[in-house]
């Protein structure tokens, strides 16, 4: 009778860790759904997933540091973007979900197939404890970083490996999948190759079974390693080129401008207490017959590891610790459930079960009443560019630009989505007597003359309709370096942004930038000025596109000043109408910008176009512009320059449809 007590007992304690798990994931995946956030750094590759999709090529058409695995990967919710109504942002997460339900459930399955009998409690537990850090990460907007994803995809292999050290056989198959996985995790940056092979040098010494090197997963582990080595050899020769030739050299020179003093990440308490638990965990306290013990042993490893990628990378950047955090909990899991001859007890169980409902609790907390924070910068792009218009962030922090660029659907100005170049090229920048930098000291520097040369060019041919400078001291730059002062020394601000004009000075999330507009040039030839109501002019205009007519897409652009003050924002026109009214049009603040707001006989240009619809029925069409009140309705009327009246409208053209 006690017997089957404890069988039932063990049972439901077994059914309500399920429970709890399974409530893991639904509160992650509830979340992700009402407030779908990532992070600038995630953005930025999900931003390069979809630039590879459209055809471009990484470090040629856009310049990324890393090794273009991350970019592969993203390609894939940008694909899902392409083919379902999700957007890029909700399929990353959406996916990363996904990854997180199968990894923690591998797992408990592949622990499952060693402590089914001896302590099922602990099966679930690590898995759990996996699930409960990916939705703190969540919480953090650290869901989705690489080191968030090699956790994910390391862990099952770790196990795996961890069961052919005791003796267990797996499926073929299953073990090619988690040698995949496993390799897809530790490449995605070189240093996770130290957390691999540390643990099995262990098992290695402490089993002496050379054949556990023969496995499938092993095997699969070694041939992705190989062939993502080799791909360099069959990507196209310019991204090659770009890429071993000029990003390898530069992050080898200069990235470790980005660096923090070692002896300060050492001092840190959070690495002196990992350091004490992960050694703490490697001690001959134990039986080392104890198989739960092997694993600590094994999970002490793996978190020393982890934290030496940490030091070794020398950034201090709090997203680095995620592999770290990660295992140090992973290996307080397994200690405290492995107590008292690995047997849970009432005590323990409770003990563990409040804190996984206070872990859930803590990020629901830490989850934002909003989707996301809108800096002012994202709505002063929204405010004075067009979503066909590009931007351009000219910073060292990747910060600047994303998610900004993701979250108003704007295009990069440049190749270069942020430039930390500049950091890296002036780092031991010499200074003038009041401590200035010198900033034409390295103006023959092949590094800056390429970086500066790319840029003209960028912004030459895209016109990015507003640019963003950093004119503060930047991040990683020599004290007292500006971004705007070295465009400008170097001749920058005069060679590419002639067709700019300084709008105004804006926070950004801390930084201040100076704002940079791009005006077209008025055509030289062009004819009379137009008055629309007695506020404002039309200079000029110009109609592109060809021959109007049914289906054609038209581009107006218009040169506009404004003659004297006026409180309204109105709104430009462009349209389609016929004798049965308007049939189409796009209408929106002229230059991107409230008519409010506009300075008194200063140019602004605009530039919008309209589809002409393909449904219209046989008959003359006039296509017009004009601006009015979009509060009220009130049109502004159109007179010539002598004041005569020219209606409520200016016509630009009429076409017939047969």
């Amino acid at each position: 009778m006690l017997r089957k007590i404890s069988s039932y007992t063990a049972f439901v304690n077994f059914k309500l860790d399920e429970i709890l798990l399974a409530g893991v994931y639904g509160l992650l995946l509830l979340f992700m759904a009402l407030y779908p956030r990532v992070n600038h750094d995630v953005t930025l590759y999900l931003y390069m997933g979809r630039e590879v999709l459209d055809g471009k090529v990484p470090y040629v058409d856009f310049i990324e540091l890393n090794p273009p695995l991350i970019i592969y990967l993203n390609t894939i919710p940008a694909l899902v973007e392409k083919i379902t109504p999700l957007s890029v942002v909700p399929a990353a997460l959406l996916l990363g979900w996904l990854l997180t339900v199968w990894s923690t459930l591998h797992s408990r399955h592949l622990l499952s197939m060693h402590f089914k009998h001896t302590n099922p409690q602990l099966a679930t537990a690590i898995p759990l404890t996996v699930a409960l850090y990916s939705f703190y990460l969540f919480a953090k907007a650290d869901f989705g970083q690489r080191e968030h994803l090699f956790v994910l995809l390391f862990f099952p292999g770790f196990f795996a490996r961890w069961l052919r050290y005791e003796g267990h056989n797996l499926g073929r198959w299953q073990a090619i999948l988690l040698g995949i996985t496993a390799a897809i995790g530790v490449l995605l940056k070189p240093y996770f190759i130290l957390i691999a092979v540390l643990p099995e040098l262990y098992w290695l010494v402490e089993k002496r079974n050379l054949s556990n090197l023969k496995k499938p997963e092993v095997v699969a582990f070694g041939v992705i390693a190989a062939a993502y080595a080799l791909h360099f050899l069959l990507i196209p020769a310019a991204m090659r080129e770009a890429f071993f030739s000029g990003i390898v050299p530069l992050m080898l020179k200069g990235y470790d401008v980005y660096n923090a003093p070692l002896a300060d990440l050492i001092r840190q308490p959070t690495t002196i207490l990992v350091a004490t638990l992960g050694l703490a965990g490697l001690m001959p306290w134990h039986k080392p017959a104890d198989s739960a013990l092997s694993l600590l042993r094994a999970l002490s490893i793996v978190t020393l590891a982890a934290l030496s990628t940490y030091l070794w990378q020398h950034k201090g950047w709090l997203y680095h610790f995620i592999p770290v955090y990660a295992s140090t909990l992973v290996l307080l899991s397994t200690a405290t459930l492995s107590a008292d001859s690995l047997a849970w007890n009432a005590s323990q169980r409770h003990i563990f079960r409040a804190v996984c409902a206070a872990f859930i609790l803590i990020c629901m907390r830490e989850v934002p009443l909003t989707r996301f924070e809108v800096w002012e910068v994202e709505q002063f792009v929204e405010a004075h560019s067009g979503p066909e218009d590009a931007v351009l962030v000219i910073d060292t922090s990747v910060e600047a630009t994303f998610p900004m660029l993701l979250r108003t659907g704007r295009a990069s100005g440049s190749r270069y989505y942020w430039s930390p170049q500049i950091a890296m090229i002036y780092k031991d920048v010499p200074l003038e007597p009041d401590g200035t930098p010198r900033y034409r000291a390295l103006a023959d520097s092949p590094d800056n003359q390429r970086y500066l040369a790319e840029l003209t060019q960028d912004v030459l041919e895209r016109k990015p309709k507003l640019i963003f400078i950093r004119r503060d001291r930047c991040n990683a730059c020599p004290p007292s370096f500006s971004i705007l002062d070295y465009l400008t020394e170097m001749g920058f601000i005069d060679r590419a942004m002639s067709d700019y004009r300084r709008l105004k000075d804006l926070y950004q999330g801390g930084p201040v930038s100076a704002v940079f507009q791009f005006e077209e040039p008025l055509p030289e030839t062009h004819g009379e000025t137009l008055m629309f109501g007695d506020d404002f002019s039309l200079l000029a205009w110009r109609l592109d596109g060809g021959a109007v007519d049914a289906c054609q897409t038209v581009t107006l652009s218009t040169w506009w000043q404004k003659r004297q003050p006026a409180d309204v924002n109105y709104s430009l026109t462009l349209a389609v109408v016929g004798s049965m009214g308007g049939m189409g049009n796009n209408d929106s603040a002229p230059a991107n910008w409230n008519t409010s707001e506009w300075p008194i006989e200063q140019t602004l240009s605009d530039r919008r176009s309209l589809k002409i619809p393909c449904d219209l029925s046989a008959g003359e069409y006039q296509l017009i512009t004009g601006l009015y009140d979009p509060q009220t309705g009130a049109i502004l009327p159109v007179a010539d320059a002598q004041g005569n009246s020219l209606g409520d409208f200016l016509v630009l053209t009429t076409f017939k449809v047969d």
